[in-house]
């Protein structure tokens, strides 16, 4: 064989491997990760816990951003995930975390107008945003589930059976400063946060209960029972 054809056929042997590689281990090198900005402001629709490393689970990730405000978002999100030992799949059913983002706003608005979007609560219609500094907001789906014990068995449904919570909720971020519209730095905090949440095992429910106070239930008052009126007639004096 000649040395310029087998040299070729190297190269599109090792391309082809690199494609097959396994997702989770080879995330985009191309995405450059900013600092996150000084003065950064997040804010959650709800009180949630977060962690700094998995125990490897296996995350899938769907992305909503029709307009592409936030970029390559997917590829940023993964390379948080691997690095915190997170292993991804393409198969929701094989997977422990399953993790759905929308984009819903990128651009100038100021903090109270992204405080009072984020408060409206998940998948409500965003508000009109004004004001000076950087803001994005998304809402997230996040569930967390047990996979099947036997490596053959797949879960073709998200059932109640072996999901252990499920979380949604809305963040938003914002930065005073111009450039953190441009760096991508807004895109970076929220993958990271993002990360964090789906590493934590906390149940989404302690979140809804967690604002309110719980009222102790008076105990029942006991009925009393009425009186049962003898079937036997009283025999009349003769």
């Amino acid at each position: 064989m000649p040395r310029h054809l087998f040299a070729a056929v190297s190269i599109l042997l090792c391309l082809a491997l690199a494609a097959c590689a396994p997702r989770g281990q080879r995330p985009a090198p191309e995405i450059v990760h900013p600092d996150i900005p000084a003065d950064l402001v997040l804010v959650r629709s709800i009180s949630a816990q977060t962690a700094e490393s998995a125990h490897m689970e296996s995350a899938s990730l769907n992305i909503s951003d029709p307009k592409n405000l936030a970029g390559k978002f997917e590829e940023r999100l993964e390379r948080m995930l691997v690095d915190r030992q997170f292993t991804l799949t393409d198969q929701p059913s094989l997977a422990e975390r399953i993790i759905s983002l929308k984009i819903l706003y990128k651009g100038e608005a100021g903090r109270e107008d992204m405080e009072r979007a984020v408060k409206a609560g998940y998948n409500t219609p965003m508000p009109e945003l004004s004001g000076e500094g950087g803001v994005l907001v998304a809402d997230l789906l996040l569930v967390r589930r047990r996979i099947p014990s036997s490596a053959n068995m797949e879960l073709s449904t998200i059932s109640a059976r072996n999901t252990m919570s499920s979380s949604t909720l809305r963040i938003g971020l914002y930065s005073s400063a111009p450039s953190s519209l441009k760096d991508r730095s807004l895109e970076e905090a929220l993958a990271r946060d993002i990360a964090r949440l789906a590493a934590s095992d906390e149940d989404a429910e302690v979140h809804k209960t967690s604002s309110l106070t719980l009222k102790k239930k008076k105990p029942a008052k006991k009925r009393k029972k009425p009186a049962r009126k003898s079937s036997r007639k009283k025999s009349s004096r003769r």
